[in-house]
């Protein structure tokens, strides 16, 4: 399934249901929708190789986005809701050879909706080794080219949330050789994300296992809220990240 598709259940009868909603004070209407529209179960966004933006979404709501195609001023009220109240949830699959970019067919694919994102969830951004500097690493060009795309689309973002997953060694275990560089490539990411002016609060949640204390640190002087693993958690999003790792073998 790509896209956010809008789904009509055929029993709906479009012309009655937004009879009934537009009669309503607008604040009364608006709270309706955010009642349906408002879920707890994002869509997890992911590609494989080569392939267009797909999605799952554990306990989808039946007929969840019916109610933006009922009539053209309910699709106007219902499109800051559906993506100013939610979360949604961008995993990137990375291996030795390959990094989707999920983060960017998002935005592209939901077009002036970007404004409307309030919160938001990706993958941690990509580093690489610089050639020939023993423990030198650096942003790679398409993580810089997506917190540009996240500056300039998402102009009503207040947090983000960045997802470390057990593969980046560097921001987990203390390496004494590489600690300086960690550091500073950090604060790098930091004055990248304060670039985005509607920002207010940064979350890095380490899915595998929390950070050494001297990483710790470092995370903690940046002013940005580190949380542990989530064992409750819907486990797609590892999923991924497990099969990336298969597929790069």
């Amino acid at each position: 399934m790509s896209g956010l598709e809008l789904e009509i259940i055929p029993s709906l009868s479009p012309k009655s249901t937004a009879a009934g909603l537009l009669v309503l004070p607008v604040e009364i209407r608006h709270q309706i929708i955010r009642l349906v529209l408002a879920v707890p179960h994002l869509p997890i966004f992911f590609q494989d190789y080569g392939g267009p933006l797909e999605y799952r979404m554990p306990l989808k709501p039946a007929a969840w986005l019916a109610l933006l195609y009922t009539c053209r001023q309910l699709f106007h009220d219902a499109r800051p809701i559906l993506y100013g109240a939610n979360c949604f949830t961008l995993e990137e699959v990375e291996t030795r050879n390959h990094r989707s970019n999920v983060l960017g067919l998002f935005i592209r694919s939901i077009g002036s909706n970007a404004g409307f994102l309030s919160k938001l969830r990706i993958s941690f951004p990509a580093t690489e080794q610089v050639d020939g500097q023993q423990g030198e690493i650096r942003l790679r060009e398409d993580a810089l080219r997506n917190l540009e795309l996240l500056r300039k689309e998402c102009t009503g973002l207040r947090t983000l949330e960045a997802s470390i997953y057990g593969e980046r060694r560097y921001l987990i275990e203390e390496n004494h050789s590489i600690l300086d560089s960690v550091g500073e490539i950090l604060k790098e990411i930091d004055s990248e994300f304060r670039k985005i002016a509607s920002l207010n609060t940064i979350i890095v949640e380490y899915c595998s296992e929390l950070p050494d204390q001297s990483i710790k640190n470092i995370l903690d002087s940046l002013d940005w809220t580190v949380k542990g693993p989530n064992r409750q958690k819907d486990e797609m999003a590892l999923s991924l990240w497990a099969w990336g790792l298969y597929l790069g073998d």
